[in-house]
C-alpha cells in the first residue's frame, strides 16, 4: 500500500512537471514538426530534389533490327539482315541548364517552406496569448470574488452594529453570482481555446496547455525591413526560375544530333572467287535534328517575359501590402503600451478610492453600494489591462511574420 501511494505521488509530480514544462517556443516547434501543410511542402522539396538527379540522363537508345524479305543482291553476296543502334543527344550545355532550372526550383519548394512555417508560428502565437488571456481574466475574476466574500464577511459583521443592512449583504451576493457567471463561461471559453491549440499542433486534443502567469512586454522592439519576408523571396526564387527556364528553353531550340552504327549480314555468294565476298558492312552514322519551325520555342519565351512581367508587379503589391501591414502592427502595438498605462493607473486610483471608502467604517456606515461600484471599475481596468497585453503580444508576433 505504500508503494502505490510513492508510485502515485511520483506520477502526478511527474505530470505537473511536465505540463508545466511547456513554453510557447516548445509549442511552436511542435507545431513545425507536426503540422501537415508544412509536411506538404517538405515533400515537395524533396520532389523537386529527386527531379534534380532525373536531368542527366538521355534519351531510350534506339536499337533496330530488320530481316530483309527480299534479300537485296550486291557483287559480294545477298544482304540478309540488319542491326542497329542510335543514340540521340541534345545540344551541348542543355542538360546543364535543365539542371540549374530544376535546382532554382528547389530553392524556390524550400523558400515555400519557410513562408508556411512562419504562418504557423504566427498562428500558435495568435492562439496561445488568446488562451494566456482567458486565464489571466479567470484568475483576475476569482481573485476579485475573494474580495467580495471579505466584502460580505465585513458586512455581515457591520449588520450587527447597524453600519450596513441586509440590502448590502444581498447585493454583494449578487455581484459574486455575476462573477460566478463569467467564470463558467470563461471556463467554456477555455476549453474551446485548448481543443482549437491542440488541433493546431497536430498532438491528443486532450492535452492540457499551460501557459504563464503573466508575460512582461518590452516599450521598445528591434523592427526589421519586410524585404526578407518569405512571400517576396518567393517572387525573388520565381524570377530566378523564370530565368532559368529561358536559358534552357534558348538550347532546347537548338539542333540535336544522333550518333550510331547499323550492321548488315551479307551471305557468301557460292562458286564467287572475291576476297570480300561475304563480308558484312558496318555503317557509323551521325544525324542532325534541326528545329526549322521554331515557333513553338518563340512562344515559349514570349510567355515567361509575360510571367516575369506579372512577378514584378505582384512583388510591389504584396512589398506594399506587408509594409502597410508592419506600420498598423506597430501602431497597435505603441497604442496597446499606451493602453496598458492607462488602465494601470484607473486601478491604483480605483484602489485608493476603496481604501478610504472602507476606512471611513471606522467611525461612519459602510457605502457599499460605492465599494462595489469601485471593485467593479477595478475589474475592468484589470481586464482591459489583460485584453491591452494580448493586443500588444500579437501585434508584436505579427510584426516578427511580417520582418526576417
Amino acid at each position: 500500500m505504500k508503494y502505490n501511494k510513492q508510485l502515485i505521488i511520483f506520477i502526478i509530480l511527474f505530470s505537473v512537471n511536465n505540463f508545466y514544462g511547456q513554453s510557447l517556443d516548445d509549442y511552436i516547434q511542435l507545431a513545425i514538426k507536426n503540422n501537415s501543410s508544412i509536411k506538404a511542402k517538405q515533400y515537395n522539396e524533396q520532389l523537386a530534389e529527386e527531379k534534380v538527379q532525373s536531368v542527366n540522363t538521355f534519351a531510350n537508345t534506339q536499337f533496330k533490327m530488320g530481316v530483309y524479305a527480299l534479300q537485296p543482291e550486291t557483287r559480294v553476296g545477298n544482304q540478309s539482315f540488319k542491326i542497329g543502334v542510335a543514340q540521340q543527344f541534345p545540344w551541348f550545355g542543355t542538360n546543364k541548364a535543365k539542371k540549374e532550372w530544376q535546382i532554382s526550383k528547389v530553392k524556390l519548394a524550400n523558400n515555400n517552406t519557410r513562408l508556411s512555417q512562419k504562418k504557423i508560428v504566427y498562428q500558435v502565437k495568435q492562439s496561445y496569448y488568446d488562451i494566456y488571456a482567458q486565464k489571466a481574466i479567470r484568475k483576475i475574476l476569482e481573485e476579485n470574488k475573494k474580495i467580495l466574500t471579505t466584502y460580505e464577511n465585513i458586512a455581515r459583521g457591520a449588520l450587527q452594529n447597524n453600519k450596513s443592512t441586509m440590502t448590502d449583504i444581498l447585493m454583494i451576493q449578487l455581484k459574486k453570482n455575476e462573477l460566478d457567471s463569467k467564470i463558467q463561461q470563461i471556463d467554456n471559453v477555455i476549453l474551446t481555446l485548448n481543443y482549437n491549440f491542440n488541433l493546431l499542433l497536430e498532438q491528443d486534443i486532450n492535452t492540457q496547455i499551460s501557459v504563464p502567469e503573466s508575460i512582461e512586454l518590452s516599450k521598445n522592439i528591434t523592427i526589421k525591413s519586410v524585404d526578407e519576408h518569405p512571400s517576396l523571396q518567393n517572387n525573388k526564387e520565381m524570377l530566378n526560375v523564370l530565368e532559368k527556364e529561358r536559358f534552357f528553353i534558348k538550347k532546347s531550340s537548338k539542333p540535336k544530333f544522333s550518333i550510331g552504327i547499323d550492321y548488315i549480314s551479307v551471305l557468301e555468294r557460292p562458286n564467287f572467287i572475291d576476297n570480300n565476298n561475304g563480308k558484312d558492312i558496318i555503317m557509323p552514322q551521325i544525324s542532325l535534328s534541326i528545329p526549322v519551325f521554331n515557333s513553338f520555342f518563340k512562344s515559349k519565351l514570349k510567355q515567361i517575359d509575360i510571367q516575369k512581367a506579372a512577378v514584378n508587379s505582384i512583388n510591389i503589391v504584396q512589398k506594399n501590402t506587408l509594409q502597410s501591414a508592419l506600420n498598423n502592427a506597430k501602431k497597435q502595438y505603441k497604442n496597446a503600451l499606451i493602453e496598458i498605462n492607462f488602465h494601470r493607473k484607473n486601478t491604483s486610483t480605483t484602489d485608493t478610492a476603496i481604501r478610504l471608502t472602507l476606512k471611513s467604517y471606522e467611525n461612519n456606515k459602510i457605502d457599499f453600494e460605492k465599494v462595489l461600484t469601485l471593485q467593479l471599475e477595478k475589474i475592468k481596468y484589470q481586464i482591459n489591462i489583460i485584453k491591452a497585453t494580448k493586443k500588444a503580444l500579437i501585434a508584436k508576433a505579427k510584426i516578427a511574420y511580417l520582418t526576417a
